[in-house]
């Protein structure tokens, strides 16, 4: 069960798109959520960002990735390193800036 005292850790919120996946959040307009914590969209590369996404704001990371497909193999997925370590990157980046450093947060 996702206690209330839980919101103060929540650094990043993976995203589909769809508002009513935030139903019971604390912040359940999405415009608010991503100003309290990064928003990530992950679709497809090369593929326009969905309307709602875009409406947003700017605390929403958008990233895509290769669709794939049978017959590139295992090797075709090369580039999910890339996305998920750019992932990762800006999840630390809007930490720090939000205040948290080695020891949690204000420290």
């Amino acid at each position: 069960q996702f206690k209330p005292d839980y919101w103060n850790r929540v650094v990043a919120v993976f995203t589909t798109g769809q508002t009513w996946q935030f139903k019971g959040y604390k912040w359940q307009d999405p415009r608010e959520l991503f100003k309290e914590a990064l928003g990530v969209y992950v679709g497809w590369r090369g593929e326009d960002l969905p309307p709602s996404v875009k409406g947003w704001g700017r605390g929403v990371l958008s990233v895509g990735v290769e669709k794939w497909s049978s017959g590139q193999g295992a090797g075709g997925r090369w580039r999910d390193r890339e996305v998920v370590e750019g992932i990762w990157g800006r999840v630390e980046e809007w930490m720090r800036g939000k205040g948290w450093g080695k020891e949690g947060l204000g420290r």
